[in-house]
């Protein structure tokens, strides 16, 4: 079983998945679908990326998904997974 994190983009919403997560579960894995608080102009990408390690955790077979701006997301967090990765 695979976990898809799927990171919004500008907006920050989790809704954005809502179609997408329905079916990733039909598929048997595991969705989540991450929320990240767009609305505060205070949290910068170090933030964001803090959002999406923490939504991946220790799970080992992860499809990162980002969507638009999110790719800053995904380029900061995933820099720190493979950073501790030996």
């Amino acid at each position: 079983m695979a976990s898809f994190v799927f990171v919004p983009g500008a907006g920050g919403m989790a809704w954005h998945w809502h179609r997408a997560v329905p079916l990733i579960r039909a598929a048997r894995h595991e969705p989540i679908a991450v929320e990240l608080p767009g609305d505060n102009r205070h949290a910068g990408l170090a933030v964001y990326a803090d959002i999406v390690t923490r939504a991946i955790a220790e799970r080992s077979d992860v499809v990162l998904v980002a969507q638009s701006l999110a790719g800053f997301s995904y380029s900061a967090s995933s820099n720190r997974l493979w950073s501790s990765i030996e």
